[in-house]
């Protein structure tokens, strides 16, 4: 049996990638999911589709399931809730003003799942395990950056896993990790909401075309949220925005 991931204790302990309590909030736990890496050229490599409830990880133990995992699926449904069921909410700014302050309970969630999934998928290298070992004692990565989006077309459930990013050299883009091993970019899609947990130490990050306006910000907490420019039409169109430069040097 391996050992959880995050406290190293044996696992065995059943762990939903989106828990039930999130896929009820949903009302999704019916549909089917695929789940895979997204490579440099062509469309990568992805598992069968399964239905929700069967994409899974032993990988836990039943002391984090049963405990601060199961709080903080608790704690992120406070959060986000409204924003993850099948209607986006007509007073949207009151909500996205609320889950802004509570922003690094989303951003542990999204990190904890990012973890999750990417045991039950098909990433070989691994989120690093000091990731993993502060997440379960409320410790965020300083490099992590998570964002919030409104998704224009719900499709239930959605998940994108990247191995690197497209660096910007001049006009030039380059496919490349952050500080080979450590570099993650994770996108979930829940119903109209878009969350994404990028983690790039080494690396400055950025947008094209930056007129649509930047997505919400929910790990650093902003002081003044923008919620002007945070709407895509799809979640590709809010995937392919994102870029990354080095730090006083072409990358």
């Amino acid at each position: 049996m391996k050992a959880c991931v995050f406290c190293r204790e044996q696992g065995g302990s059943e762990e939903h990638i989106i828990s039930k309590s999130v896929q009820a909030r949903m009302q999704s736990s019916g549909i089917e999911i695929e789940a895979g890496v997204r490579e440099e050229k062509g469309d990568g490599k992805f598992r069968q589709a399964h239905v929700l409830n069967a994409f899974v990880t032993r990988q836990i133990c039943d002391t984090c399931n049963r405990g601060w995992m199961s709080q903080l699926e608790v704690d992120f449904l406070a959060a986000a809730g409204p924003l993850i069921e099948p209607e986006w909410p007509n007073e949207e700014s009151q909500f996205l003003s609320e889950a802004l302050n509570k922003s690094e309970v989303i951003a542990r969630w999204a990190v904890k799942t990012a973890i999750t999934a990417n045991l039950a998928g098909t990433l070989k290298r691994a989120i690093p395990n000091e990731i993993a070992a502060g997440v379960r004692v409320g410790e965020l990565p300083p490099t992590l950056t998570v964002k919030l989006a409104h998704i224009q077309r719900r499709e239930a459930i959605g998940m994108i896993i990247h191995r690197g990013f497209w660096f910007l050299a001049g006009n030039e883009k380059r496919w490349r990790g952050a500080a080979l091993g450590r570099s993650f970019d994770v996108l979930f899609q829940l119903n109209h909401l878009a969350i994404r947990a990028i983690n790039a130490p080494g690396a400055q990050l950025g947008y094209v075309e930056p007129e649509k306006g930047f997505p919400l910000a929910a790990f650093p907490a902003v002081k003044y949220p923008r919620f002007g420019g945070h709407s895509f039409p799809t979640l590709a169109d809010f995937e392919k925005i994102l870029f990354a430069r080095m730090p006083n040097q072409t990358a």
